[in-house]
């Protein structure tokens, strides 16, 4: 499982959001364009995918996406050590796209701080 597979899970909603990134580390070509990516940098949820698409693998880093009238994030996407995603949301139809589309799925009880 990747960004690009969480992504997809999103739907349409993640392609259409603003989104901000930070403490990201990558392998594979689009590396350093993803790792630049800081709290102050807003990128198009098409570009995020065109650039998760284009690395071998996300081993760490944390990935909000905002509505484009929203100053909160509706989902914050945490890559963890490359074990695993956990995807924080308050609301309950995305947590639900993302369970409906993976096999193991647990609740994640930790907070996040998400980029402004």
């Amino acid at each position: 499982v990747d960004l690009r597979h969480v992504s997809s899970a999103l739907g349409e909603r993640a392609l259409s959001s603003v989104w901000r990134a930070r403490d990201i580390w990558a392998t594979g070509e689009a590396t350093e364009e993803l790792e630049i990516l800081d709290e102050d940098t807003a990128i198009s949820g098409h570009r995020l995918l065109d650039l998760s698409q284009r690395v071998i693998q996300i081993i760490d880093g944390v990935f909000s996406a905002f509505d484009s009238d929203s100053a909160s994030p509706w989902v914050v996407v945490e890559a963890r050590d490359s074990s695993y995603y956990a995807v924080h949301s308050s609301e309950d139809s995305v947590l639900a796209a993302v369970s409906q589309s993976f096999h193991s799925v647990v609740p994640y009880e930790y907070p996040v701080t998400s980029p402004r």
